[in-house]
């Protein structure tokens, strides 16, 4: 339970049985419970909730771990610039990103935002210096042929 608080994860509870409520874990205790229990719960009903739950934002889900993925490598190397999303797999994040501030669940952790963030600020500098390298370039090609015209 606690990896799944901490990174994140999508957690659906099940009841098998009847547990007193105060005792169950406050990250329990705010979601919608699914009841499964042999004495009166409908079986067939609870089974398409279940069904449901598990396939609501698959994909989304999925890259919530993917990204979660990468960022615990990041971090675990000290977070080497070189580890960070870049050209396409940056721009997926952000979109990602942008889908889970508009409600979709599993929710970004803090490690995805720093990873995310850090990418992004990565990105900038990185065509910022580029932009810089073409002007001076440029330039330079201008003093160039200026130096071989012939007077």
């Amino acid at each position: 339970m606690d990896h799944a608080v901490k990174n994140g994860k999508r957690i659906i509870p099940v009841v098998c049985r009847d547990v007193d409520y105060r005792e169950v874990r406050k990250e329990l205790a705010s979601l919608n419970w699914i009841f499964f229990r042999p004495d009166g719960d409908d079986f067939n009903a609870a089974m398409k909730l279940l069904l449901k739950a598990l396939d609501n934002d698959l994909r989304h889900a999925r890259y919530h771990t993917k990204l979660l993925t990468r960022a615990i490598d990041w971090e675990r190397h000290d977070f080497e610039k070189s580890l960070l999303l870049t050209g396409q797999d940056l721009q997926r994040a952000k979109h990602w990103l942008s889908a889970s501030a508009l409600g979709k669940e599993p929710k970004p952790t803090t490690l995805h935002l720093s990873f995310i963030t850090a990418s992004d600020s990565l990105s900038t500098s990185m065509k910022k210096r580029k932009l810089i390298a073409v002007f001076f370039a440029f330039i330079v090609a201008i003093g160039l042929s200026a130096i071989h015209k012939p007077c």
